[in-house]
């Protein structure tokens, strides 16, 4: 590569980086890579809920919007019914129960439960749940 080439592919580069285009079309949120929760949601949610739980794979799977840290599914989910889902599956989610610990259940749930929004924000990590009447 000539010396030119090098310098107009850096420069490319580096604008993507500057305009928010570096992280493969992902918005710009923490993943929240020292939370207990993250090696096995990396392991094992990652691949079909996207790095930042924003649907991917899942999302085409599921034929609408598999989004974690939207209001939709938050509204509708708690600590103990998350770690059920995980742990049984859902839809066409495969369950875990036979690959994870009780330890790893709990802490991919609340991991999911702490992911923060678009806007960067994250729940408490004691996520209320639905509202009963």
């Amino acid at each position: 590569m000539t010396i030119w080439k090098r310098g107009v592919t850096v420069l490319a580069v580096s604008g993507l980086l500057a305009a928010g285009g570096g992280g493969c079309g992902e918005r710009h949120r923490p993943v929240l890579t020292a939370h207990e929760g993250y090696p096995v949601y990396r392991e094992y949610c990652r691949r079909c809920h996207g790095n930042l739980g924003d649907g991917g794979k899942a999302s085409r799977v599921a034929h609408r919007p598999v989004v974690l840290f939207a209001p939709a599914f938050r509204d509708t989910v708690d600590l103990a019914a998350l770690r059920r889902i995980v742990a049984g599956g859902k839809g066409r989610m495969q369950g875990y129960r036979e690959k994870l610990t009780g330890a790893q259940l709990d802490a991919v749930a609340r991991y999911v439960l702490a992911l923060p929004g678009p806007g960067g924000e994250a729940d408490s990590l004691s996520h209320p749940g639905p509202e009963t009447p």
